[in-house]
C-alpha cells in the first residue's frame, strides 16, 4: 500500500494543508507541538475511522471550526483509490470510499492497510490491560471486519448489562443478558485465539533475530475463560462462567467475566516480561510484536502495509532502530521526528518541515 497524498482542512492545528508523499521514506520533522503527529493521525483515520490518540472526534476539529475534512489518495490492491472522512461537531462522521458514501465504519476496514509505531505502542507490555486489548482489537479488525462487528455487539450488551447490574437485578433477568454476552463474546474469543496462534510464532522469530539465541520471547492469549475448540463450546463455557459469577456481579455492580477482561501475556526466557524484563528487553519485545503484526497483515491481505513511525526512533538504541528499519525495507514509510538528520535512510526520501500547522517540502 502506498499513500500518494493527504489533504486536511480544519483538522487539529491545521487550517488547510496538502501533502504529496513519495513511495519510499517520507520524513516529517520539526519542533514538538507543531503538528507532525497530527498528519499521521489524519492518515490513521482511514484504517478504522478512529484516532490513535483520542476517542472524541471533536478533539480533532480545529478550534472554532464546526467540522474537519480529511482526504487521501492511495494505491492499494493494484489500483488507485480515494477516501474521505468528515468529522462533525456533535454529529456522526461521514465516510466516503471512491466517492461513494459508506453506511458503516466496518466497510472501511481492510481498505487502507497500515501499521503504526508510536511511543504508546512501545509501552504495550508495561501498560494497562486495556492498552493490550486495544492493540488486539485494532490488529484483528484490520483484516477481519466480522470481528469488528462481533466486538461491537459484545461491548453493547456488556454496557447494557452493567447498567442493569447497578440496579440490583433479578437473577433470571441477568441470565438473559448472560446468554447474549456468551453468544457474542464467544465469537470474539475465537477470533482472538486464531490471531494469537498466528502472531506468536512471527513475534518470537523477530525477537530471536534482534536479541539472539540467548533470549526467547513468547506471546500468548490469556482469556478470562479458558478457550475451547469451537464457537458453540466457547459460548457454553462463557455462559457457565457468567452464571457462576451472578451473585458476585450483583454485589460488585459490574460484569466480572468475559472478553473485556482478556489479557495477552509476554514472557522473556520463561519469565513474566512485565515483572522481570529490562527496559531494553521490553522495547525489543514491543518492536518484534509490531513487526509481526505487519507481517500478518500482509499475509492476510496480500498487500504490504504502509508504515507510520510516530517519533519513536529516539526511543530506540541504534541496534533496535536499524533492526526496525531493515524489516520495513520495500514498504512506504512515513515517520516523524524532531531533527531532519535524526535517522539515516536509504533509497528515495522526501523531507517535510512542519511549523505551527504549516507543512513545507524541504530540499
Amino acid at each position: 500500500m502506498r499513500v500518494n497524498r493527504l489533504y486536511i482542512q480544519d483538522f487539529r492545528n491545521y487550517k488547510e494543508a496538502e501533502v504529496t508523499f513519495c513511495p519510499g521514506v517520507n520524513l516529517i520533522y520539526g519542533k514538538n507541538a507543531q503538528g507532525k503527529t497530527n498528519l499521521l493521525e489524519a492518515l490513521w483515520l482511514f484504517t478504522n475511522a478512529k484516532s490513535f490518540r483520542t476517542a472524541q472526534d471533536g478533539e480533532m476539529i480545529r478550534f472554532s471550526a464546526e467540522s474537519a475534512t480529511v482526504k487521501t489518495g492511495y494505491t492499494a490492491f493494484g489500483r488507485d483509490q480515494t477516501a474521505e472522512i468528515i468529522l462533525n461537531t456533535g454529529k456522526r462522521k461521514l465516510l466516503r470510499l471512491g466517492g461513494a458514501p459508506l453506511e458503516k465504519t466496518s466497510e472501511l476496514l481492510g481498505q487502507f492497510p497500515a501499521v503504526l509505531f508510536s511511543p504508546d505502542e512501545l509501552h504495550i507490555i508495561t501498560g494497562a490491560p486495556e492498552v493490550r486489548r486495544r492493540f488486539t482489537d485494532s490488529a484483528i479488525s484490520a483484516f477481519r471486519p466480522a470481528y469488528y462487528g462481533a466486538l461491537r455487539t459484545y461491548l453493547r450488551v456488556w454496557k447494557q448489562k452493567n447498567v442493569l447490574l447497578k440496579n440490583t437485578p433479578e437473577k433470571e433477568a441477568l441470565s438473559v443478558w448472560n446468554e447474549q454476552m456468551a453468544q457474542s463474546g464467544a465469537k470474539v474469543m475465537q477470533y482472538r485465539k486464531e490471531f494469537f496462534s498466528r502472531l506468536a510464532p512471527l513475534a518470537a522469530e523477530m525477537h530471536r533475530q534482534v536479541a539472539g539465541k540467548e533470549e526467547y520471547m513468547e506471546v500468548s492469549y490469556a482469556p478470562s475463560v479458558p478457550v475451547k475448540e469451537t464457537v458453540e463450546m466457547q459460548a457454553e463455557a462463557l455462559f457457565a462462567a457468567l452464571e457462576k459469577k451472578r451473585d458476585a456481579e450483583i454485589y460488585a455492580g459490574l460484569s466480572l467475566v468475559g472478553p473485556h477482561r482478556d489479557e495477552m501475556k509476554f514472557t522473556v526466557n520463561g519469565k513474566d516480561a512485565r515483572s522481570f524484563a529490562s527496559q531494553g528487553q521490553m522495547k525489543t519485545a514491543a518492536v518484534s510484536l509490531k513487526i509481526a503484526q505487519g507481517m500478518l497483515l500482509e499475509e492476510e491481505t496480500g498487500e504490504p502495509p504502509a508504515v507510520f513511525l510516530d517519533d519513536i526512533l529516539g526511543e530506540l538504541d541504534e541496534e533496535r532502530r536499524n533492526f526496525l528499519l531493515s524489516n520495513m525495507h520495500g514498504r512506504q514509510i512515513i515517520l516523524t521526528c524532531t531533527e531532519r538528520d535524526a535517522v539515516k535512510v536509504e533509497g528515495e526520501t522526501r523531507y517535510f518541515h512542519v511549523e505551527d500547522g504549516t507543512v513545507c517540502i524541504s530540499t
